[in-house]
């Protein structure tokens, strides 16, 4: 009788994901589980790594565990791998994400072809993340970039002017969202002065910054020297801290009135109502007092002419 050869079991495949990343797979999958507050419902389960393949829309806010740096650099190393075609949004709010997790998140955005959304506000991301964006998302194919109440300051928003400055970087941006970052004048002034470079920028927000009178005059100047926010359909930049003057606020209402929606205050105007109401913050001057400074902006008081001596 021949004998019968023995066959070697095959080797597993090599896994094109690194032990890390697979173990982020596991820490944020889970199995269906009945639900604790409605007890005919059950929450069905989650594969991580499916999820990736598979959805429009990432959504990791109020992730548990949060996401920290290692989970966020993971989830970059996922997403370059994987190149998910169908996928619109990343959405990562609320989390703890710092520096490096940011930056991990702006390489991976570029190997997304289809992102339209990219959301890590409420977390920890600060100067160094905020360079990160500006370097790696240059060319990603992302319209709105959301970066609410995290740590970027001066210095990231000089490192997104210098690449917004080269007029080929951030061209497909349309709402950019700042608000609630220790972001001062120096900032302000470096990002108004290429902002005219973001032409079909449409949503701006700022507001609840630390951006002063002259940050809200580098602003001013953009408006109406270069054409700054000329597609623009909201800026919100109210409640700063320290508290602007009245005439600076007064200056920029003046500048991108019957050209911007909504600006230094919220609610958005009403329609019919014109742009000239509303206060900046709660303790702003009243009604009147507001449009007599822009009054008066629009139409100075000519000076006195001196009487001839006899």
């Amino acid at each position: 009788m021949a004998e019968v050869e023995e066959v070697a079991p095959a080797e597993p495949a090599e896994s094109k994901f690194d032990e890390a990343t697979l173990a982020f797979f596991a820490r944020h999958s889970y199995e269906a589980v009945a639900s604790e507050r409605f007890h005919t419902m059950t929450l069905p389960a989650l594969e991580m790594q499916k999820e990736i393949e598979t959805v429009k829309v990432l959504g990791l806010s109020d992730s548990e565990p949060k996401l920290e740096d290692e989970g966020a650099i993971c989830l970059g190393k996922a997403l370059s791998v994987i190149k998910p075609a169908q996928m619109t949004q990343i959405v990562c709010s609320r989390n703890d994400i710092g520096d490096a997790g940011a930056a991990a998140l702006a390489a991976a955005a570029c190997d997304v072809p289809n992102l339209k959304i990219l959301s890590i506000c409420h977390n920890k991301v600060g100067d160094a993340g905020m360079a990160a964006i500006a370097e790696k998302c240059k060319t990603a194919s992302f319209t709105e970039l959301v970066l609410s109440s995290n740590e970027i300051g001066d210095e990231g928003m000089k490192a997104f002017a210098k690449s917004i400055d080269d007029g080929a970087s951030f061209t497909n941006l349309n709402k950019l969202y700042l608000d609630r970052n220790p972001i001062g004048d120096e900032g302000m002034i470096a990002f108004a002065s290429v902002l005219h470079k973001l032409p079909d920028l449409e949503y701006l927000a700022m507001q609840r910054c630390k951006i002063g009178d002259k940050g809200l005059k580098a602003l001013t100047d953009a408006i109406n020297k270069v054409g700054a926010l000329s597609n623009a359909e909201y800026l919100w930049i109210y409640e700063q801290n320290p508290v602007c003057s009245d005439e600076a606020i007064a200056a920029l209402k003046f500048a991108v009135k019957g050209k911007v929606k909504s600006y230094v205050s919220w609610p958005p105007p009403i329609p019919g109502f014109g742009y000239d109401w509303g206060k900046w913050g709660p303790r702003g001057r009243p009604l009147e007092e507001i449009q007599k400074i822009e009054k008066d902006l629009l139409n100075p008081p000519k000076p006195k002419e001196k009487k001839k001596k006899k």
